[in-house]
This record gives structure tokens, C-alpha cells and sequence, in this order.
């Protein structure tokens, strides 16, 4: 209850002090105000207290004497010797209107909260003679409104972080913007400054701060395990609370002030993700609500990471598809192409003799062919839709074979150190492909060795764990320049490449990425900057052998036939090709540029087909349909796929088991795989 005292020295209005006496003489109205459950008193014009009911006196033990120019302190406090701003009982008697105000009051134990309320007395000539103050605790009541504001604001903060968690936004800027929330919320009471830090391997890697020092930032940016309070966060998986750290700081910096710390881990699976350090006062005792809310929003700031990391791999993937349609259908066009021109050269060189002048320039064209198709095989392995050979692999088989090749293309400043395990167990995988990954692995080590190294390639078994089944892993490390977060983090993506301007294609560690995934692998990279780079390549441990797609070779030579074939193709250049190669062995061939033309009354009858020569990818009604439709006939032909890509597509033409010719291939593998083809039991009808 703030006190009342007049502004200055003034002359009692005499009148105004008889009628106040009166009011408060008057036996009805003091036995009126003494049982009254609210604080009552008299004020007199002078702002002297005239008259206390009891439950005033009870609320303000220490209040003065009747009489006195000072009214009753509050709770204890030493009383003003001035008027409180906005005191409700000087402005009535001021201005003769009821006033109302509820008043905060600082004591020892607590805060305390007053309503009060001042009428007026009138006197002779309508004058106001006194004021009658009334005063009611509102204490609890206030605690209960300000403990539903509070935890209205919580909710909203905590439905704000929700919501932050769930938006498209860069990882950094989403856990500086829960972080903000966190700082905001009244009751927490802790400094207006916070970090969170991410884990990368052992260290903290701070991603996230608000208003912290320059000179800390550059103390604080890496902390690793075991470190400080918020390394010993990381090592136990504990929460690190302390309201005097000084003796537990590992870390000192120019400026640094008292304080307290609140350092909790957030986790996901039974990971540690990173770190939310927060600062109190020094001294500052965390009460338990306060220590399980903040464990509680720790959980919010594991959830950001995790859905970040789910939208990254999401949009990643969406990426590699569209690149990887792309690629696939680059690949497929090409080696149309190439297979022409393998064609035409292999036909060239037939009707050449040995030592005529072009001769070597076809074998010099067919040579480019075979090393264009690698480039195709390039593209396939990264869009995943190459027509894999997988089989049973022993990786030491792998590396001992690529093992010169490696040197060569390394050069002498590369020294090459194998650890190979005594007896790995066997994977499922193309030879091909693992071959192609050792060399976009030696070519991105050699790169970071600029001024050369040691390469070493490791395999070794590893028993089954809790989250994966017993593997293989395949190692490839360096002892070049390393990388940092900034860029390990985006290794895989197709075409994102550190090399100078002509010398990478961002191509390489895409095509790594895509080979294990066909194969059921993941990859692993440990780097940091000056330490080199390791790739863990971990393969699924095979339990028996897959047979190869391609069929081998019949024979040493390639023989012809008079069997009728139906050669469906849908590029003419090829197409010509293909009948031209068939009949120079005596087949009897037609052909389709077409699905629809394949499957046209006039192209077949009743057993005049032996062998449909079937293009994967043909537009209009696709190869399905004329599979289908071949398969439905009394007497149906055989049916061989020809394709560089979609295995997808392959494996959706259901009940076809026949060999697949894969794009580019030279005219003895055709008429190879088509004798083949001729040679095996003819499909049952009836099946």
C-alpha cells in the first residue's frame, strides 16, 4: 500500500476535519468497517490517517498512529516521505472521484499484490472531507492469472518450436530460430545467450548462437568430447548443469564473465545429435520444472535435425532421380550410336584385307567405341539403371586385379599399400562396377594428394552389429588435404566437384554412391581437414552365388543359321545394321521400327518366327506388349532382349528369362547371343 503525504505544507481545511471526525466517531459506521473482510481506512484532506479497521491493521502491522502527516507503510517496508505516483487516495481527494489501482509491493519473503480503492466524503458546500480507502490482498489471485499467462506463453513457445521444426529451412537458421524461442520465455529465467552444437565424430561443431562474444565464438567453435561442460555433455549423454562452472571450464577466452550453464544433450536412436548449451546468473539454482523443460525442449532441437537431414536425403534423392533419368536416357542414345559404329568398323575391317591401308583405321574407331562405352557404363553405374552382372565377389580378388592398373594411373609419387583380409567372405556385386569404384576412389585420393601420398586399401570382415547385418568393408584411405563439413557434406552430389575448371566432372563419388546402393551397401567417409580421408565402402556378406545376366560365348566363332528372326528397333541406323549382320549369316530376317509394326497382321504367322530380337525401350505401346503378344501365340518364338539401361523396365516384362544383349556390342557378340538364344529349349506354350 503505497503511503500518502500531502505535496506540501497547506492549511488545514477545518471543515473538512470535522466532518472526517465525525465519519469516523460514528459508532455505526466503525462497527461497519471493523468486521468487514477488506483493509478500510479514513484519509483526511491533509492525507493523515483518521481511522484503521482491523483487517488494515492485520495486512499492515507497522502502520503509523492516527493523526500522524504519514500513512501506514507496506509489509515492513520504511514508508516514502513523498506521495507514490498515481496514488488512488490523493487523486480522490483531489478530484473527488473513485479511483482504483492495484499495487505491486516488493517485500523480504515475496511480492505482494494490492487492489485499493478510494471514494470520496463529501462535506459542507459539497467538498471532499475525506476518503475512504479500501484494500484487499489480490496476491493469489494474480499468482493464478500470472501462472496462466505464463503458461499460455510456454504453450505458444513450445507450439512455435513444433512448428519451426517442420518448416523448410536451412538447419542453422532453424535451430537459431528455436533457440530464440527458447530465450524468450518469461519463467525460464536464464541469460538472454545460448549455442547448440552438432556432433561431428567426436567433436561438437557449434551451429547455432545468440549473442555471443567474438572472442568466445572463436574458443568455442570445435569443443571436443570429453571437453568442458558441454564435451562432458557429449561423452555421457547427460545433461551438465552448474551454477559456478569456473572451476570446471576447460575453455577461457578474453572477457569472459561469472555464469551458470545448462548443457543438454538432444539424441535421436540412441545418438547423440549435438549439444544445447544455455546460461544463467551466477548462483542460480535450476529448479526441477526448469531442468525438465528444457531436457524436454532438447528433444525439439533433436527433431529439427532429424527432420533436416530427412528433407536433405529426401531432396537429394529427388535430384539423382531426375539426373539419373537423365543420364539413363543419354546412356541409351549413345550406345545406340556406338553400336552402329562398332558395327560398320567390325564390317569395315571384314571386307578390308589384313594389310590394306584403312584397316588400322577401323581398328583405331573400334578401339574409341570400346572406350566411349566405358563413358556410357560411367553414366548407367551413376543413374543405377546400368544392366548389373552381380555374382559372388571376393573384394581381395578385386583390388589384386585393379592393382596395377592403380599404379599406373596413380604415377610414382602415389605409393600403394594393400591390407587385405586373409579370407573375406563373398559379396554379391558387379566385378565391373567394384572395379569402378577402386578407380573413382584412387582418382578422388590422388587428386587430394597433390603432392603425393600413401594409398591404402583395406578389406576386412566385420561381424553382425545391432543395426546391420554381418559385411564386408572395403577401405580406401589417403593422406592428402582432407575436406571440411561444408564439403564432405555434399561428396555425392552429381556434379558438385572442388577441382579446378576442366579437371572433375562431379561425376565420380555420385557413381560410388549409386554402385553401392544397387548393391545394398552404404558409404562411410571419416575426414577432417590436414588429416586425409578414409571411404568405407560396407557390403552385405553373400550367402550363396547369383548367376551372371550374360550368357558366355557358345563358341570360339560366331556361326550363323537359316532360323527366321523378327528384329524389333525402334533407331533405323541400327536396325539396318542388325538385319545386315543376320543375313550376312544366312538368316532369314524382318524387321519392325516399331512396337506397333512389330506386332501388324502381316509380320508373323503361325510358326514362320523362331527367334523376335526385342529393343527394351520402344515408344508407343512399349516392348511389353509386343513381348505379350509373341507369348500368346499357339506357337510361341523366342525372345531376346536388347537394351543399355532400365533393368526396371527389363524385370517388369514378367516371365522373360532369356539372355539380355546389352548395348554397345559388336556384331560376333550378336550373332553369339542369337545362336544361344536359337539353341535353347523353345518356351511351352502351355506354361
Amino acid at each position: 500500500m503505497p503511503p500518502h503525504r500531502a505535496k506540501g505544507p497547506s492549511r488545514p481545511d477545518h471543515r473538512g476535519l470535522g466532518a472526517a471526525a465525525d465519519l469516523a466517531r460514528d459508532g455505526g459506521f466503525r462497527d461497519l468497517i471493523e468486521h468487514l473482510p477488506l483493509g478500510v481506512a479514513v484519509v483526511g484532506p491533509s492525507k493523515t490517517v483518521i481511522a484503521l479497521n482491523r483487517r488494515m491493521r492485520e495486512m499492515f502491522p507497522s502502520a503509523r498512529p492516527k493523526g500522524r502527516p504519514l500513512c501506514y507503510d507496506c509489509g515492513g517496508t520504511t514508508p516514502r516521505r513523498g506521495l507514490c505516483p498515481r496514488c488512488p487516495t490523493s487523486l480522490t481527494l483531489a478530484d473527488g472521484r473513485v479511483r482504483e489501482r492495484t499495487v505491486r509491493v516488493a517485500g523480504v519473503a515475496r511480492e505482494t499484490y494490492y487492489r485499493v480503492i478510494s471514494a470520496p466524503v463529501f462535506g459542507p458546500e459539497s467538498r471532499v472531507a475525506a476518503a475512504v480507502e479500501l484494500v484487499e490482498d489480490v496476491t493469489e489471485h494474480i499468482r493464478d492469472r500470472q501462472g496462466l499467462e505464463a503458461s499460455f506463453k510456454l504453450q505458444r513457445a513450445l507450439n512455435d518450436m513444433l512448428r519451426l521444426t517442420l518448416e523448410p529451412a536451412a538447419l542453422p537458421e532453424k535451430l537459431g530460430r528455436l533457440l530464440d524461442c527458447l530465450l524468450t520465455i518469461p519463467w525460464f529465467e536464464v541469460e538472454k545467450k545460448g549455442m547448440v552444437f552438432l556432433v561431428d565424430g567426436d567433436t561438437l561443431v557449434m551451429a547455432a548462437q545468440r549473442n555471443i562474444s567474438p572472442e568466445q565464438l572463436k574458443s568455442c567453435g570445435r569443443v571436443p568430447s570429453g571437453r568442458c561442460l558441454c564435451g562432458k555433455a557429449l561423452l555421457t549423454g547427460l545433461p551438465v548443469v552448474s551454477a559456478d562452472p569456473s572451476r570446471e571450464h576447460d575453455i577461457s577466452f578474453p572477457g569472459i564473465m561469472p555464469h551458470g550453464h545448462i548443457c543438454v544433450p538432444f539424441r535421436a536412436g540412441g545418438a547423440v545429435l549435438g549439444v544445447l548449451n544455455l546460461y544463467t546468473k551466477p548462483g542460480y539454482r535450476l529448479e526441477a520444472r526448469q531442468r525438465e523443460f528444457v531436457e524436454a525442449a532438447a528433444g525439439l532441437f533433436a527433431g529439427a535435425v532429424m527432420n533436416a537431414r530427412t528433407e536433405e536425403q529426401f531432396l537429394q534423392a529427388q535430384k539423382l532421380e531426375v539426373v539419373g533419368r537423365l543420364a539413363a536416357g543419354v546412356a541409351h542414345d549413345f550406345a545406340n550410336i556406338l553400336t552402329v559404329i562398332l558395327g560398320n568398323a567390325h564390317l569395315l575391317l571384314e571386307a578390308l584385307a589384313p594389310d590394306h591401308p584403312l584397316a588400322e583405321f577401323a581398328k583405331g574407331i573400334r578401339r574409341s567405341v570400346r572406350l566411349a562405352s566405358s563413358v556410357t557404363h560411367r553414366l548407367l553405374a551413376f543413374s543405377r539403371k546400368q544392366v548389373a552382372q552381380p555374382r559372388c565377389v571376393d573384394l581381395n580378388t578385386v583390388v589384386l586385379d585393379a592393382e596395377k592398373m592403380l599404379c599406373r594411373l596413380l604415377g610414382e609419387s602415389v605409393k600403394i599399400a594393400l591390407e587385405l583380409e586373409p579370407s573375406p567372405w563373398p559379396v554379391t556385386a558387379d566385378i565391373t562396377q567394384m572395379e569402378q569404384v577402386l578407380l573413382n576412389l584412387a582418382i578422388n585420393a590422388r587428386d587430394a594428394m597433390p603432392q603425393g601420398g600413401v594409398l591404402t586399401i583395406r578389406t576386412s570382415n566385420l561381424p553382425a552389429g545391432p543395426e546391420a547385418g554381418p559385411c564386408v568393408r572395403l577401405s580406401v584411405s589417403d593422406t592428402g588435404i582432407g575436406m571440411d563439413e561444408a564439403v564432405r557434406s555434399r561428396l555425392f552430389e552429381p556434379f558438385f566437384t572442388t577441382k579446378e575448371r576442366g579437371r572433375g566432372t562431379g561425376l565420380g563419388l555420385a557413381t560410388v554412391a549409386g554402385i553401392v546402393q544397387e548393391a545394398k551397401g552404404r558409404v562411410e567417409v571419416r575426414t577432417s581437414p590436414g588429416q586425409g580421408t578414409s571411404f568405407h565402402i560396407l557390403l552385405p556378406r553373400a550367402e550363396g552365388g547369383q548367376a551372371a545376366m550374360l550368357p558366355g560365348p557358345v563358341s570360339p566363332e560366331a556361326r550363323g543359321g537359316t532360323e527366321s528372326i523378327l528384329v524389333v528397333e525402334d533407331n533405323q541406323d541400327l536396325l539396318d545394321l542388325i538385319v545386315k549382320v543376320l543375313k550376312g549369316k544366312g538368316y532369314r530376317v524382318r524387321s519392325a521400327c516399331g512396337a506397333e509394326e512389330a506386332i501388324a497382321p502381316g509380320q508373323q504367322s503361325p510358326g514362320a518366327i523362331d527367334l523376335v530380337l526385342l529393343d527394351v525401350v520402344l515408344p508407343g505401346i512399349g516392348s511389353k506388349a509386343v513381348a505379350d503378344h509373341f507369348r500368346a501365340l499357339k506357337a510361341p518364338p523366342s525372345i531376346m532382349l536388347m537394351s543399355g539401361h532400365l533393368l526396371d523396365r527389363i524385370e517388369a516384362i514378367e516371365g522373360l528369362r532369356q539372355p539380355l544383349l546389352e548395348k554397345p556390342f559388336s556384331p560376333d557378340l550378336l550373332l553369339t547371343s542369337v545362336r544361344s538364344a536359337l539353341d535353347a529349349p523353345r518356351p511351352d506354350p502351355a506354361a
